[in-house]
C-alpha cells in the first residue's frame, strides 16, 4: 500500500508541474528628480517589453497581468483628472479618474488589464500613455512594473506523423500506466485473500 501511495504522489507532482505558472516583471521608471511631468500638452508614452526576458507568442500562454503605476503630485493645483491608456488598436484598456493627492507622497495604481492582454500576448511589448483631462492640471511618473502571470502552452503534434511508431511515451503517460497497474495489482491481491 505504501508503494502505492508512492507512485500516485509522484504522479500528481508530475502532472501538476507542467501547468504551473510563472510570475516575472518589468519595471520601468523615470529619472529620479525631477519626475517626469505629464500636463494636457505633453502626454508621456513608454513601454514594457518580456522580449529579453525570452517571451514567444507561440509558447507563452498570457493568465493574466497588472500594471502598478507610481505617481506624484508635486504642485498643489486641486484635483487632477488622470487618464491611462494602455495597449493598442482594438486591444486598448482605457482608466480615468480623479485626486491624485498633492504633496510629498507617491501613490500607486493598480491597474488589471483586460483588452490590452492580447496587444501584450501578441509581441511581449505593451505600450502606456499617460495624460491628464484639462488644461492646468499635471502630476509626475515616478514608475511603472507591468507583472505577468503566464505558463507554456502544451504542445500537441501530430498522430499522423511516420515517426508515432517509434516513439517513446511521455513520462505523464508512463506514470499513469504504472498507477493503473499498481491499482489493478492491488485489486488482485485483496480477492486472492
Amino acid at each position: 500500500m505504501k508503494r502505492f501511495q508512492l507512485a500516485a504522489g509522484a504522479v500528481l507532482l508530475s502532472m501538476a508541474a507542467g501547468a504551473h505558472a510563472t510570475l516575472i516583471t518589468d519595471p520601468v521608471s523615470g529619472p529620479s528628480s525631477p519626475y517626469t511631468v505629464i500636463d494636457f500638452t505633453h502626454p508621456y508614452s513608454y513601454s514594457h517589453s518580456f522580449v529579453s526576458q525570452g517571451f514567444d507568442a507561440s509558447t507563452w500562454l498570457i493568465d493574466s497581468a497588472s500594471l502598478t503605476l507610481k505617481l506624484y503630485d508635486r504642485a498643489n493645483q486641486g484635483n487632477e483628472t488622470y487618464i491611462f491608456t494602455v495597449g493598442a488598436g482594438a486591444n486598448t484598456d482605457v482608466f480615468s479618474g480623479t485626486n491624485i493627492p498633492n504633496g510629498a507622497s507617491k501613490t500607486d495604481y493598480l491597474v488589471d488589464l483586460a483588452a490590452s492582454l492580447a496587444d501584450l500576448g501578441a509581441d511581449g511589448i505593451l505600450g502606456v500613455k499617460l495624460t491628464v483631462g484639462a488644461a492646468g492640471q499635471n502630476y509626475e511618473f515616478v514608475s511603472s512594473t507591468l507583472a505577468l502571470n503566464y505558463h507554456l502552452k502544451q504542445v500537441v503534434e501530430d498522430p499522423q506523423t511516420p515517426d508515432d511508431a517509434n516513439r517513446l511515451p511521455e513520462p505523464a503517460s508512463l506514470g499513469l500506466f504504472a498507477l493503473g497497474a499498481a491499482t489493478a495489482g492491488l485489486i488482485r491481491r485483496r480477492r486472492a485473500r
